[in-house]
């Protein structure tokens, strides 16, 4: 989608190194198969077979998984103190700049 990959271009100009997931369960199985990689995930609310909101509650719940910083990233009319109780830690409002 033009969304991720505006995201991916964001963040690499910033100097992250990008893994990308087109669903929550997607994002799910990036994350498990090496999660010491990852420093923060960018996770986006609205996504087929799984959306963000799940994804990350499923995220909380696992031991390896539970530590690492989620951004939540919509386009929705949302302040991070609507976010923080669905297991987010921030907000990112679309469009990012």
């Amino acid at each position: 989608s033009i969304c991720l990959r505006v995201a991916v271009k964001m963040m690499t100009s910033l100097g992250c190194t990008c893994e990308t997931a087109s669903n929550g369960r997607e994002a799910l199985a990036v994350l498990s198969k090496d999660p010491c990689s990852f420093d923060m995930v960018l996770m986006d609310l609205r996504m087929p077979v799984m959306d963000g909101i799940e994804a990350t509650s499923l995220l909380r719940k696992d031991e390896a998984l539970k530590d690492i910083p989620v951004a939540a990233f919509t386009a929705e009319e949302l302040q991070e103190e609507d976010v923080i109780p669905m297991g987010f830690d921030t907000i990112v409002n679309k469009p990012a700049s």
